[in-house]
């Protein structure tokens, strides 16, 4: 995507100028970009190869350190967040890592925390609990845990648990609290404590999800079990409803900055008018002409190209990028006949 700072830019309350700076057009099978935040002795890549090994969706997965994860900008990159505990609160995770998970929440993004969230979760105070409270489903207490054998108990109906029964735990040990947040539901118990929350889930503005797997756990919690079977169905399908994949407007840029890049909007419906949009801070612009209530995420930007999707649903245009443009570039895609925005994808 080749920008050229004579193109005109969006003014704030219009999105009416366009241009063409990305050319061509051609189709994309999407995948659901997933960012696994670890430290310590936590098993964040082998739950990074196990979405990746996926067998109920398409996942494209990624295990990062808290630093890579500690701005908006940076988060704005996936569709889902996952983050967890190796059980010896070491994961290196920061205050200003929370800060930009609650905005990215409040930005529309998807969060699933698994056990030793909670865990973890007791040690801090202040601001920096408040904001892990936020973006987890279950309600601020202190941790529990069932010891094997152990018993998930499903309670509820819902596309995280569609398809699954209940099922005896594999690890050594299954995390849970006795709580959900107020506009939170819980979807399991454990046989062994009917109080305890298993499974929850949040949906608002962005979608959150506590399972008490030990997915990031130590390898000493014997978790291996959890990378296949009903274990993995859960993991999979709590990150791909956290991320929205169903419904939402995809984009991803793929490609070498500085040099060629292509970036791809998805899951649209054959014939959508589609535009990417490119800036350098996240903001908000709009309305979208036509689409009243919409707004896009970039601050001033500016109309890199614009198309009809594909038979399959996707719109894919591709440039040159200088490296002027290398870590401050962002871009969204805007589906203008659906009145819908995908997450900002940096570059």
């Amino acid at each position: 995507m080749s920008i050229r700072l004579q193109k005109r830019t969006m003014a704030v309350g219009s999105l009416a100028a366009l241009g063409t700076i990305l050319v061509g057009a051609s189709s994309s099978f999407g995948q659901i970009e997933v960012a696994v935040v670890y430290g310590g002795a936590a098993t964040g890549p082998d739950a990074r190869d196990q979405l990746n090994d996926d067998t109920y969706f398409d996942f494209n997965a990624v295990a990062i350190g808290a630093a890579e994860a500690d701005t908006l900008e940076k988060l704005l990159a996936y569709d889902v967040v996952v983050v967890g505990d190796a059980g010896y609160r070491d994961n290196g995770y920061t205050e200003q890592m929370f800060d930009a998970l609650r905005q990215y929440l409040d930005a529309g993004g998807g969060i699933v925390t698994v056990g030793w969230y909670n865990y973890c979760t007791d040690a801090w105070s202040g601001q920096w609990a408040d904001d892990a409270d936020y973006i987890t489903p279950i309600l601020d207490g202190p941790y529990e845990f069932d010891a094997a054998p152990a018993r998930v108990l499903i309670t509820g109906s819902h596309p995280i648990v569609d398809g699954i029964g209940d099922f005896d735990v594999t690890a050594n040990h299954h995390e849970y609290e006795t709580d959900v947040d107020a506009i939170a539901t819980s979807l399991a118990t454990l046989q062994d404590d009917g109080s305890a929350v298993a499974i929850a889930y949040q949906d608002s503005i962005g979608r959150s999800v506590y399972l008490g797997g030990l997915y990031m756990a130590s390898s000493s919690y014997n978790n291996g079990g959890l990378r296949a079977g009903t274990e993995d169905q859960l993991f999979e399908q709590a990150v791909s409803w956290a991320a929205g994949a169903a419904a939402r407007l995809r984009l991803s840029v793929t490609g070498d900055c500085p040099g060629t890049m292509e970036a791809c909007a998805r899951n649209a419906n054959p014939g959508d008018q589609i535009i990417i949009i490119y800036g350098f801070t996240a903001g908000s612009a709009g309305p979208v002409p036509g689409c009243p209530d919409l707004f896009v995420d970039i601050n001033n930007p500016t109309v890199a190209d614009k198309g009809r999707a594909d038979a399959n649903g996707d719109y894919c245009a591709s440039g040159r990028v200088p490296g002027a443009i290398c870590g401050r570039g962002l871009v969204q895609a805007i589906n203008r006949s659906t009145c819908e925005t995908s997450s900002v994808v940096g570059i």
